[in-house]
Parts: C-alpha cells; sequence; structure tokens
C-alpha cells in the first residue's frame, strides 16, 4: 500500500490522498492510525448515546485488551441491559469516523477472527445455560465489523470484596457461610460440568456475590467443551489456573476448574493467591491450609483438607467431579447458609469494586494474566515483550513497556501484537514507575520497537516531530528544561522548541517536546535524548518508566514514550528553503508563538496551498494546522478530513491545535442540533481533552485555563479537585472567564463555549439528565461564565421523558455581567415514582451570542440564599 500521499491535495481535490495516518478518499471516507495509545484523542470506546439495534449506550462499564462491556437501555423493553463487544486492541482498531472495528493489518486480521471466534463461542454457551447462577445471554448480533451479544443487568460485589473484609477484621466469616457460598458454586459448575462446559477461569473476579449473597459466575470467554479436540489457546491467570491449563495440555476437565475454585477460597482465607501451579509441579512450597494453626482455630480441619486437595498440583490427587468435594464437605442437599449484606454495606462497597459481572471479560488481557497463544509455540516462563507503535502523524514509535490496563498514574498502554520478540524477557509483572533520569538512548530499528504499521522496508532517516513523555517536575525553582538530541559523538542535533517547567498539577503529565525544525534521525544510529536547561546543563526529571529486564542488561528502566515522526524527504527542506517559499517557511518554523487568528491571517495563493499539502505530508505540524483551518474556512466546519489533519497537528506538538482539538473533545457543541457540528464524528472524551489542555498549558491560553476549570468542577477525564478551580480562578482573573460563578457541588448538564451566534438569534440547547440523579432533580441554573460577548437571552426551558414534555417554562430573561445567575425550579412530586425508569431531558430555548456558560442542575436538598435571579 503506497504510504506518503502523493497523488493530490486531500484540500482542494478529490483524487485519492493516502496520508500516513489517515486515507481521504473521494468519499470523505477516513482510515484512522491503525493503533491507539495513551494519547490517542480518538477513545476506542462508544460514546454515550450511539444506538446499536435498538440499545442505546449509556456508559462504558469496563474496557479491556479483547472487549469493551457497556451499560445500554434496551429502548423496546424499557430496562437497562448490559452489551459486551468483541474489541481486541491488541489486533484492531475503532475508525473514530464510522465506529467500525477493523484489524491493524493483515497479520493481525488472523487473530482477529480468532478473538470473534472465541467471543461468539461465549455467546453460544451462555445461551445454552439455564441457572440462577450464570448470566443470561438475551441476543447477539453483528455490526461494525464485530460482534455483540447482551446480557441480563446484574449488580454485584466480586469476591474479592470477602477477601479485603476476611483480611482487614481477621477471619470475619464463620465456616457455616464460607461453606454455604462454595457450595453454591460448586452446585453451579457442577450443572456447568454435566453441560460438558469447562470454565477455565475460574477466579475471585470472576465470581460475583448479590445483595442476598447468591453468586453469579461469570466471564465464559475462556470457556471450552471438555470434549474439544481442537487446539487449545493457553489462557492463564497466575495463581489461579491448573498447572496442565498454564501448560496447555491436554488434560483439563472440571478438576481444572475444581483448583481454581480452590485457589480462590485458598486467596479468601490467607490473603494471596497460591504459587503458579506449574511452579508448584516441580516445587511445591506452601503450606497446607489444615496445618495453619491461625485457620484451625476458626475452621474445621476436615473444611480446610476439602480445599487443600482441590489445590493438589496433580490431577490424580484432586477431586474429580464438583459432586465429590460436596460430599467431603458433608452437606448434602437442603438449605445452606450464606454470605448476605445490608443495603448500606452492599451500596459503600459497590463504589469501590467494579460492581458489574461484565468487567471481567472485559479483561482478559489484564494484570497477571497471560495469553501465550499456542503452548508448543513459546518455550515455559517467558513472556514476550511487545514494542508498541502507530501511525498518528507520519510514523509514531513507542518505547517503553507497559501494562495492559490503565495504571495509578493513568497511562493505557494497549499491546499491538506483532513479531515476537523473544530475546526480551519481562518480568512476570509489568510495573509502571516514575524514575529519575536526565536522559535516555534510542536506536529507532531496535528490536524493542514493533514495525507495526510501518513500510516493510524502513526508510534510511526519519524527520522527528515531537516525543511524548510522562513526566513530572517537583522542583519549583528549577528553569525550563528542553529535551536534546545528541548523537554518538555528543553532537547536538536538535533541541525541542518548548521546554518543561513546574505544571498546574503535581502529578505526571503528558507532555510533548516539538521540534520545528523536524531534525532527520537515521533509522540505524544510536541518540540520546537528554533534559537539558537552556545553557545545555542537564538536569533530571521523573519519567513513567517501566523495568524490564533483557537477557544483555538484566533490569533496565524505559521510559514511555511516543515519537511523531514521517519519512524524511530532503526534497521538503530544500523546498522549504528556496526565497519563493519564505512566507512558509515562516509560517512552518517561526520560534514565535502563534494562535488561531495569526494563522488564519496568513492568506496563502494557489501554489502556496499546494506547497502547504507537501510540507503537511512531509511532518510539519503547523502546516497541517492550516490545512484544518482552510477546510473550516472552506466549509464552515472541520469535517472528518479537517479533523484528521487537527488531529494530526495536535499530535505534532502544535499548542494551538491542541487546544482546538480539546475543545472538540469536550464536545460543547454537541449539546446544539442546530448548530454545524465540528466534527459531528468526533466523540467526546474528557480525559483525552485533560491531556490536551495540560499539554497546552504553557501558553497559558485563558480559553484552555477555562476549559480545564470546568473539567476538574466535575471531574471529568481527571479527578474532582475545588482546589484547582480555585487556582485556575485566580489565573484568569482579567481574562474574560469568571469560573467563580461555578457552583462546585451541582452537576453541569451542559455547556457551550463561545458559539459565534448572532445577537437574537436563537437555537435550542439540549442534554440528557442521568437517570441516578432523577430522584435529587428539582430544576436547572443557567449560568453565563463570559464576562465578554453580545446578549445572552433565555426564552423556554422544557423538561421531557422518554421524548414528551411534561413541564415547561416560558419566559425572556437576559443574562448580564450584573445578573449572571438564571434558576428555573421544577416541582417534580408528580412525576416522583418510577423516576429513575424512563429517560429524561432538557431543552432550552436561548440566544446564545457570542457568550459562554453553564446549565447546572438543581437539587432538592439546595436553598439557595444567592443574590440570584430564581423564577
Amino acid at each position: 500500500m503506497e504510504r506518503s500521499g502523493l497523488n493530490s491535495d486531500p484540500v482542494f481535490s478529490d483524487q485519492d490522498e493516502h496520508s500516513d495516518n489517515v486515507s481521504v478518499r473521494s468519499s470523505s471516507k477516513l482510515l484512522p492510525p491503525p493503533s491507539w495509545n495513551e494519547s490517542s484523542v480518538y477513545s476506542k470506546e462508544l460514546p454515550a448515546g450511539a444506538t446499536l439495534e435498538h440499545y442505546k449506550i449509556l456508559k462504558v462499564l469496563g474496557s479491556g485488551g479483547f472487549g469493551i462491556t457497556y451499560l445500554v437501555r434496551d429502548t423496546m423493553l424499557k430496562r437497562k441491559v448490559v452489551l459486551k463487544e468483541n474489541f481486541p486492541s491488541s489486533y484492531a482498531y475503532r475508525d473514530p469516523f464510522t465506529g467500525r472495528v477493523i484489524p491493524n493489518n493483515e497479520h493481525d486480521a488472523e487473530s482477529f477472527q480468532w478473538t470473534l471466534s472465541n467471543f461468539l463461542n461465549e455467546a453460544r454457551v451462555l445461551a445454552q445455560l439455564d441457572s440462577p447462577g450464570i448470566v443470561r445471554v438475551l441476543s447477539v448480533f453483528e455490526c461494525n465489523g464485530t460482534a455483540y451479544f447482551s446480557m441480563d443487568y446484574v449488580q454485584g460485589l466480586p469476591m474479592d470484596y470477602l477477601g479485603e473484609q476476611q483480611l482487614l477484621a481477621g477471619n470475619c466469616y464463620s465456616e457455616a457461610k464460607l461453606k454455604g457460598l462454595l457450595v453454591h458454586i460448586l452446585q453451579i459448575l457442577d450443572y456447568l460440568h454435566k453441560k460438558g462446559i469447562c470454565h477455565r477461569d475460574i477466579k475471585p473476579g470472576n465470581i460475583l456475590l448479590t445483595q442476598e449473597g447468591a453468586p453469579v459466575l461469570i466471564d465464559f470467554g475462556a470457556s471450552r467443551r471438555i470434549e474439544s479436540n481442537h487446539t487449545q489457546t493457553v489462557l492463564a491467570t497466575r495463581g489461579f489456573s491448573s498447572p496442565e491449563q498454564a501448560l496447555g495440555r491436554k488434560d483439563m476437565g472440571p478438576w481444572s476448574d475444581l483448583y481454581s475454585l480452590g485457589a480462590t477460597f485458598y486467596s479468601l482465607l490467607k490473603g494471596f493467591a497460591p504459587p503458579r501451579g506449574e511452579e508448584r509441579l516441580i516445587n511445591d512450597t506452601i503450606q497446607p491450609l489444615a496445618a495453619s494453626s491461625s485457620l484451625s482455630s476458626h475452621y474445621s480441619k476436615n473444611f480446610l483438607k476439602t480445599i487443600d486437595k482441590a489445590l493438589s498440583p496433580r490431577v490424580e490427587d484432586r477431586y474429580a467431579s464438583a459432586e465429590a468435594w460436596m460430599k467431603d464437605l458433608r452437606v448434602e442437599g437442603g438449605a445452606v447458609s450464606t454470605i448476605q449484606f445490608s443495603p448500606e454495606e452492599f451500596k459503600s462497597a459497590r463504589k469501590r469494586f467494579f460492581n458489574l459481572f461484565a468487567l471481567s471479560s472485559s479483561r482478559i488481557m489484564s494484570e497477571g494474566q497471560e495469553h501465550l497463544r499456542t503452548s508448543r509455540k513459546i518455550a515455559f516462563g517467558m513472556i514476550i515483550v511487545l514494542g508498541i507503535i502507530g501511525a498518528l502523524l507520519g510514523y509514531s514509535i513507542h518505547g517503553g513497556n507497559r501494562t495492559e490496563n490503565e495504571d495509578a498514574l493513568g497511562l493505557r498502554f494497549p499491546s499491538v501484537m506483532s513479531t515476537p520478540i523473544p530475546q526480551i524477557i519481562s518480568d512476570s509483572r509489568d510495573v509502571s514507575l516514575l524514575s529519575s533520569m536526565d536522559h535516555f538512548d534510542v536506536r529507532l530499528d531496535s528490536p524493542s520497537l514493533s514495525r507495526h504499521a510501518l513500510p516493510s522496508v524502513l526508510p534510511d532517516r526519519f524527520s522527528l516531530a515531537c516525543v511524548h513523555l510522562r513526566v513530572l517536575q517537583e522542583d519549583k525553582m528549577c528553569p525550563p528544561l528542553y529535551l536534546t538530541i545528541r548523537d554518538e559523538q555528543g553532537k547536538l542535533v536538535s533541541r525541542s522548541f518548548n521546554g518543561f517547567s513546574f505544571t498546574l498539577i503535581e502529578s505526571p503529565v503528558l507532555t510533548g517536546f516539538r521540534f520545528v525544525d523536524l531534525p532527520a534521525l537515521k533509522v540505524d544510529a544510536p541518540y540520546r535524548f537528554s533534559f537539558e536547561t537552556k545553557d545545555n546543563v542537564p538536569h533530571p526529571l521523573k519519567v513513567v518508566s517501566s523495568q524490564i529486564t533483557t537477557l544483555e542488561s538484566g533490569k533496565v528502566l524505559k521510559p514511555h514514550f511516543k515519537f511523531i515522526c514521517a519519512a524524511y524527504d530532503p526534497g521538503v527542506k530544500a523546498s522549504l528553503d528556496s526565497p519563493e517559499n519564505s512566507k512558509l517557511r515562516e509560517l512552518l518554523i517561526a520560534s514565535r508563538k502563534r494562535n488561531r487568528t495569526e494563522i488564519d491571517s496568513i492568506v496563502l495563493t494557489e501554489r502556496e496551498k499546494v506547497q502547504l499539502r507537501k510540507f503537511a505530508r512531509a511532518g510539519y505540524p503547523s502546516a497541517q494546522y492550516k490545512i484544518a483551518r482552510l477546510i473550516f474556512e472552506r466549509d464552515g466546519r472541520y469535517g472528518e478530513e479537517g479533523g484528521a489533519w487537527l488531529y494530526k497537528a495536535a499530535m505534532g506538538g502544535f499548542i494551538v491545535a491542541q487546544r482546538d482539538l480539546a475543545f472538540l473533545l469536550v464536545g460543547g457543541k454537541e449539546f446544539f442540533p442546530d448548530i454545524l457540528q465540528c466534527p459531528v464524528s468526533l466523540s467526546q472524551n474528557y480525559s483525552q481533552a485533560v491531556d490536551l489542555l495540560l499539554m497546552s498549558f504553557t501558553a497559558q491560553d485563558p480559553s484552555a485555563l477555562y476549559m480545564l476549570g470546568i473539567l476538574y468542577s466535575q471531574g471529568w477525564g481527571v479527578d474532582y479537585s475545588a482546589e484547582m478551580v480555585m487556582r485556575l480562578s485566580k489565573l484568569l482573573a482579567g481574562s474574560g472567564y469568571d469560573l467563580s460563578r461555578l457552583t462546585l457541588s451541582a452537576p453541569i448538564l451542559a455547556h457551550w463555549e463561545l458559539l459565534g451566534q448572532q445577537d437574537g438569534a436563537y437555537t435550542r440547547m439540549c442534554c440528557s439528565i442521568p437517570d441516578r440523579k432523577m430522584k435529587q432533580f428539582s430544576g436547572v441554573r443557567l449560568v453565563r461564565t463570559s464576562k465578554e460577548g453580545g446578549s445572552l437571552f433565555i426564552d423556554k426551558v422544557i423538561l421531557f421523558r422518554d421524548g414528551q414534555e411534561v413541564m415547561s417554562r416560558s419566559f425572556r430573561s437576559a443574562l448580564t455581567q450584573e445578573s449572571p445567575v438564571l434558576e428555573v425550579s421544577m416541582n417534580m412530586e408528580d412525576y416522583a415514582e418510577n423516576v429513575e425508569n424512563f429517560e429524561w431531558s432538557i431543552e432550552v430555548i436561548m440566544a446564545p451570542a457570542n457568550t459562554c456558560g453553564i446549565m447546572e442542575m438543581m437539587e432538592k436538598k439546595e436553598l439557595s440564599n444567592d443574590k440570584e435571579k430564581r423564577i
């Protein structure tokens, strides 16, 4: 496939354009980057409000290596259910403009089909089962290039909660309660095994307890027919999988599930999982539970011995069936004691635990679990470390090890399956950490950087636009630190245009070090990247890194990084230096900061527009941003094509593009259906917006600071922080924004930012009200947060239930600088019953002019003592 986009101008021609992270065709369909990473602005999850068949997505419940789980509303039956989507992030990406799930490349297409088959197998397995201890499948369908199935919405606590309570309170659950729970689970497994099915992934996170204490077995993604003779894919969870399963042997059966259940109760009683089963075959070091004096004082020897027997490393020493285990427990039918929770305990605990069953099946690749494909291809004990790569601008190259789930630092690193690298071995558990370093070394053809999404034959050199790192500077007195590049002789190659200094928040922030001259780096040469002051003095920064183990060097720290680059084209460099391109050169590499107005004011001839296209493809972010703005000027919107160029410019470190893209990701214009969207298909993503706004924080742009304040006030994409809102409010003193008008305790239902409407032009602002909030709903508060702009008028506020108008308030009121707040009370007494079983929404008829503001929800407990206008 041709990659460098050599055909025509995507802005002014209908001919095919193959860019390095998107393909722009005459149909305006875009092919986005083939893999996403921690700073990708396109979320892999479908956004709230999207509709699949007759299911409307309410929110994401869980997202992991192999799938995504949503809470949805069945619009036909008017109830909530759970929808699972097959989405193997290792092998596929989501087209952000169509929602389709597409394999990364031909190599990953086979793996994608494997996950799809496995996913449909899970649905088929569940559909055959009818037990109160197994969640029920409601429907299965294919859409968006992948598959989905819906299930009953089961609220529960994972068994991890019992382990936490057992540890904190010291054996707080009696033998009668634990034995009752064990028997209930054995009854479920007995039913399952008699149906000829092995679960293969029994662990605390896959057993939910309802408030009444009834266990529900979840996550059948690894399940298989007992008599299956197919090649077994190794899916193992450290400490919980049986030896025969971890080793990929063919003698798996009911006894394998019973081993995992024994390990689950072992972890419940001891506070930690047993050692790996395959290691115990060689050297079994664990003390039997029955030999523990601390446990024997609370539980009978017989109860503990049954767990020990289930945990035997050798198959022949274990229980062969759930019935045999229940017989040894001396429980034969009848009622058994179980564990129950008070409503208060259950509600409180669910706030701290993933409270819906489908989360775990989304985490097949989660921490502690290994997907090793077929065991005959990989040596025992070796976990292959995979590089991470994607094409974002021209290409992006990633380094550093990573975890599959979002870690404590907020990073999300999806694994991309490419050519295995057996000479590099990771620890059994990835650990993302902060490490202090003043430099790191990179060679672009290093085997630790996968070649995914690059041409089969690498170019000799890459033009580097930006390096992304998550860094922290705790020294408030330290001058700005720049990222410098030196070759192996120590000669300076380039220095980043921007430096990094103490930031607004005291935690690692995603930072893009931009290289405006696009230095050409040889693929086969080593380079040293150093943090230095303006005077070339090295100074350490704390960088999010991973500790990995190599055969050559032992344990080493590797930073998580991403290089944004394009294939080096010497002709483009020469063209940029020609006198006739002086205006473009000034646009592309001028050292001074630019804002949108300055860039829009640069008028280009048709010849210069053609040249601009070449510079954009060569990797210049400012050229990419200018193309996005030209599209906006032509169409009044960015659209899909302009959104792609805007995205490229933002990833290339262009601050103005980062801010503009962040505002699109916050999604304010989605509340205004009558105003053209820019672009309509860009999904709302608060966490990515926060990243982009913090990356552009050094520019001290008032609008970026204002939007950060809104996000911090609601905990959107970032932890709620009233202190941060106050700090940002002080920074905005003297600007056209006023954050002090926010009610920090109130939920924001909608917001608007400088819509550009003419004075007196009316439009609709529409938004939904979360059903969990409706019990406290008593009205809305409209707040003008801009000190500038035209006249803002509110004409009517309408409340809808399932799309039908149930209440409205009509008036014509102006929100002015002297009276910037309008409260609209709504009496909900007539609708209080079953309020959560309906979809509620608000519509405001307003003339926003060129102002910004928010709509807050008023709650019943609120008493207005402010000098605000109240209707």
